[in-house]
């Protein structure tokens, strides 16, 4: 895990905020302790000894306690709730990326484009910027996609410690802690300044992945299409990496299967060639995929003009970006369109793994690799309804 140095990837993000909202956890926990008896007297009642890292010989409930808040802060998703409650997330996508990318292609967006932007500011951030940021492969300079990264990061790590500073500041003021009061609303206003400084730094790395993108005539040829398909879905988008499908249009797959690479012999091809062999339709990459073929293209391809996405779940989908980012693709489009395009099967993974990750996803019933691929496939056919044979 990287707290410091640069991240890889969004999971390494996601540790360093479990990691440090622990650590914050725990020196509030540690301040309420010193300054009100009744805290001592709750944090030494258990004589079992744990440790923290480098800290030794604490008290179990030094540590169960921040340990708790940090579980419950991963899985609510804190700072994504608290960026959704400030806007941080939406002002990100249309101020620094949406619209600057429309602007340095040419289009020129009047209020009512600017409008159908913020709209649809999910789908267009997978059209237009995510294709050339995703780490590992990068379209523009990694080293620029790894600094804007860590900056939001550390805006992420902040938010959280804030959040729970001033839940801890109010917990001392109402028990009359009031020394802890000062020291902890001390540690607020610090996690709050961190916050606004990487804020603002995180407005320059991301002006920096745009300019970077807008270089190529290539790629702003293809965004150009992305805003102008946006603003009349008549327009054919040729070249780019997508297609908008027209009113009435028919999708090209039944399902699209997307997996880890280090799943598919066990899960993912069998259930390819038991779902082809009931005249499903399928996008399968290892079938659809040719030489010389665009790999972001046509994954974009195959995600819009599929009915279902089978989503197959395992820890190594949870820990790679391309999984993640054809899962979060699916999602945007239940959420845009309303009905259900998700199918999940969990693979070596657990309820409680999963709650650690995003528990709407671990709340929807999944079937297991271990009920044998017919089932599966059963459980399937059930749901896309078309008249294949049992």
């Amino acid at each position: 895990m990287k707290l410091i140095g640069q991240p890889e990837t969004y999971s390494d993000i996601l540790e360093r905020v479990f990691v440090t909202t622990l650590l914050a956890g725990f020196v509030c926990t540690a301040v309420l302790g010193a300054f009100s008896p009744q805290v001592a007297a709750f944090l030494n009642s258990i004589d079992t000894e744990a440790e923290l890292g480098l800290i030794k010989n604490l008290k179990v409930l030094y540590v169960a306690v921040p340990l708790l808040v940090a579980m419950s802060s991963r899985l609510i998703k804190l700072h994504d709730r608290v960026s959704d409650i400030l806007r941080l997330r939406y002002t990100i996508d249309t101020r620094w990326i949406l619209i600057p990318l429309a602007e340095g292609v040419g289009v020129n967006p009047d209020p009512a484009q600017r409008d159908a932007i913020r709209e649809n500011r999910r789908n267009l951030m997978y059209s237009v910027f995510y294709p050339y940021v995703s780490l590992p492969d990068s379209v523009i300079d990694r080293q620029r996609v790894r600094s804007a990264l860590d900056n939001l990061g550390w805006l992420w790590v902040f938010i959280e410690a804030s959040v729970v500073c001033i839940l801890s500041t109010l917990i001392a003021y109402y028990i009359g802690a009031h020394g802890a009061v000062e020291v902890i609303a001390l540690l607020s206003v610090l996690a709050t300044v961190g916050g606004v400084g990487f804020w603002l730094a995180c407005m320059r790395t991301t002006t920096a992945e745009v300019d970077a993108i807008l270089i190529d005539n290539g790629r702003r040829g293809e965004i150009r299409g992305h805003f102008e398909c946006l603003w009349n879905p008549t327009v054919s988008m040729s070249g780019s990496s997508t297609r908008k499908q027209s009113a009435g249009s028919q999708p090209t797959h039944d399902v699209f299967i997307s997996h880890a690479s280090e799943d598919k012999d066990a899960i993912a091809r069998p259930l390819y060639d038991a779902l082809t062999a009931k005249g499903v339709s399928v996008w399968f990459d290892e079938v659809t995929l040719e030489l010389g073929d665009s790999l972001r293209r046509k994954i974009d391809e195959g995600l819009a003009h599929c009915r279902y996405g089978i989503v197959v779940l395992s820890p190594t989908f949870l820990a790679k970006e391309w999984p993640q980012r054809e899962l979060d693709g699916l999602v945007a489009r239940e959420t845009d369109s309303g009905e259900k395009a998700i199918l999940p099967i969990w693979h070596n993974l657990d309820r409680s793994t999963l709650l650690l990750y995003s528990a709407p996803l671990a709340d929807r019933l999944a079937a297991r690799s271990t009920e044998g691929v017919p089932s599966i496939v059963q459980k399937i056919l059930k749901v896309i309804k078309r008249p294949y044979e049992s």
